[in-house]
Protein backbone atom coordinates (compact mmCIF):
# COMPACT_ATOMS: atom_id res chain seq x y z
CA UNK A 1 0.00 0.00 0.00
CA UNK A 2 2.77 2.44 0.90
CA UNK A 3 4.45 1.85 -2.46
CA UNK A 4 1.33 2.85 -4.42
CA UNK A 5 0.89 6.01 -2.38
CA UNK A 6 4.60 6.83 -2.73
CA UNK A 7 4.53 6.27 -6.50
CA UNK A 8 1.48 8.52 -6.86
CA UNK A 9 2.69 11.30 -4.59
CA UNK A 10 0.09 10.37 -1.99
CA UNK A 11 -2.79 10.71 -4.47
CA UNK A 12 -3.55 7.01 -4.87
CA UNK A 13 -4.38 4.93 -7.93
CA UNK A 14 -7.07 5.91 -10.41
CA UNK A 15 -7.81 2.24 -11.08
CA UNK A 16 -7.39 -0.73 -8.77
CA UNK A 17 -8.06 -4.32 -9.89
CA UNK A 18 -8.73 -6.63 -6.94
CA UNK A 19 -8.90 -10.32 -7.76
CA UNK A 20 -8.40 -11.52 -4.16
CA UNK A 21 -11.48 -10.26 -2.34
CA UNK A 22 -12.03 -10.05 1.39
CA UNK A 23 -8.38 -10.05 2.53
CA UNK A 24 -7.21 -7.23 0.24
CA UNK A 25 -10.45 -5.22 0.02
CA UNK A 26 -9.61 -2.65 2.75
CA UNK A 27 -6.17 -1.96 1.22
CA UNK A 28 -7.65 -1.73 -2.26
CA UNK A 29 -10.06 0.97 -1.09
CA UNK A 30 -7.35 2.87 0.83
CA UNK A 31 -5.00 3.15 -2.18
CA UNK A 32 -7.64 4.59 -4.50
CA UNK A 33 -7.40 8.20 -5.64
CA UNK A 34 -10.36 10.51 -5.21
CA UNK A 35 -12.84 9.61 -7.97
CA UNK A 36 -11.01 6.31 -8.59
CA UNK A 37 -12.48 3.01 -9.68
CA UNK A 38 -12.07 -0.46 -8.24
CA UNK A 39 -12.70 -3.46 -10.48
CA UNK A 40 -13.37 -6.65 -8.57
CA UNK A 41 -12.98 -9.89 -10.48
CA UNK A 42 -12.31 -12.51 -7.82
CA UNK A 43 -12.96 -13.55 -4.26
CA UNK A 44 -10.44 -16.27 -3.44
CA UNK A 45 -10.13 -15.13 0.19
CA UNK A 46 -13.83 -14.54 0.73
CA UNK A 47 -16.83 -12.94 -0.89
CA UNK A 48 -18.02 -10.76 1.99
CA UNK A 49 -15.57 -7.89 2.62
CA UNK A 50 -16.59 -5.10 4.96
CA UNK A 51 -17.61 -1.93 3.18
CA UNK A 52 -16.18 1.40 4.26
CA UNK A 53 -19.23 3.32 3.08
CA UNK A 54 -17.89 6.71 4.24
CA UNK A 55 -14.71 6.25 2.19
CA UNK A 56 -16.84 5.41 -0.86
CA UNK A 57 -18.90 8.56 -0.80
CA UNK A 58 -16.37 11.02 0.64
CA UNK A 59 -13.74 10.07 -1.97
CA UNK A 60 -16.37 9.52 -4.71
CA UNK A 61 -15.16 6.00 -5.49
CA UNK A 62 -16.73 3.59 -7.98
CA UNK A 63 -16.81 -0.19 -7.72
CA UNK A 64 -17.30 -2.39 -10.77
CA UNK A 65 -17.68 -6.14 -11.03
CA UNK A 66 -16.14 -7.99 -13.94
CA UNK A 67 -15.63 -11.45 -15.32
CA UNK A 68 -12.91 -12.47 -17.74
CA UNK A 69 -14.59 -11.19 -20.92
CA UNK A 70 -15.09 -12.65 -24.36
CA UNK A 71 -12.67 -14.88 -26.25
CA UNK A 72 -11.97 -12.01 -28.67
CA UNK A 73 -11.12 -9.68 -25.78
CA UNK A 74 -8.80 -12.32 -24.33
CA UNK A 75 -7.02 -12.65 -27.70
CA UNK A 76 -6.59 -8.85 -27.86
CA UNK A 77 -5.17 -8.88 -24.34
CA UNK A 78 -2.63 -11.59 -25.25
CA UNK A 79 -1.61 -9.64 -28.38
CA UNK A 80 -1.11 -6.50 -26.30
CA UNK A 81 1.08 -8.44 -23.89
CA UNK A 82 3.10 -10.06 -26.71
CA UNK A 83 3.75 -6.72 -28.41
CA UNK A 84 4.87 -5.08 -25.18
CA UNK A 85 1.88 -2.74 -24.95
CA UNK A 86 1.20 -4.21 -21.52
CA UNK A 87 4.09 -4.85 -19.16
CA UNK A 88 3.12 -6.22 -15.75
CA UNK A 89 5.51 -5.13 -13.01
CA UNK A 90 7.83 -8.01 -12.03
CA UNK A 91 9.19 -7.89 -8.50
CA UNK A 92 11.47 -10.92 -8.76
CA UNK A 93 12.13 -14.13 -10.70
CA UNK A 94 12.90 -17.38 -8.89
CA UNK A 95 14.02 -20.77 -10.22
CA UNK A 96 11.76 -23.76 -9.59
CA UNK A 97 14.08 -24.84 -6.78
CA UNK A 98 13.58 -21.42 -5.17
CA UNK A 99 9.83 -21.71 -4.62
CA UNK A 100 10.14 -21.37 -0.81
CA UNK A 101 12.04 -18.10 -1.25
CA UNK A 102 9.43 -16.92 -3.77
CA UNK A 103 6.62 -17.56 -1.31
CA UNK A 104 8.58 -15.77 1.43
CA UNK A 105 9.02 -12.77 -0.90
CA UNK A 106 5.29 -12.81 -1.63
CA UNK A 107 4.62 -12.12 2.05
CA UNK A 108 7.04 -9.17 2.32
CA UNK A 109 5.39 -5.76 2.67
CA UNK A 110 7.80 -3.99 0.29
CA UNK A 111 7.02 -6.34 -2.63
CA UNK A 112 5.87 -4.46 -5.71
CA UNK A 113 4.73 -6.51 -8.69
CA UNK A 114 4.47 -10.15 -9.61
CA UNK A 115 6.58 -12.98 -8.28
CA UNK A 116 7.63 -15.23 -11.16
CA UNK A 117 8.59 -18.90 -10.87
CA UNK A 118 10.81 -19.86 -13.80
CA UNK A 119 9.94 -23.47 -14.67
CA UNK A 120 12.58 -23.89 -17.37
CA UNK A 121 15.47 -21.94 -18.86
CA UNK A 122 14.34 -19.43 -21.51
CA UNK A 123 14.91 -20.52 -25.11
CA UNK A 124 18.41 -19.65 -26.27
CA UNK A 125 19.80 -19.28 -22.75
CA UNK A 126 23.26 -20.67 -22.15
CA UNK A 127 23.32 -23.70 -19.88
Amino acid sequence: MKQVLALTGGEGADLVVDNVGEKTWPSSLRIMARGGSLVTCGATTGAHPSADIQRLFVRQLSIHGSTMGSLNEFRRLIRAFETGAIRPPIDSVHPLAGVPAAFARLEEADRMGKIVIQIAEPKGAAA
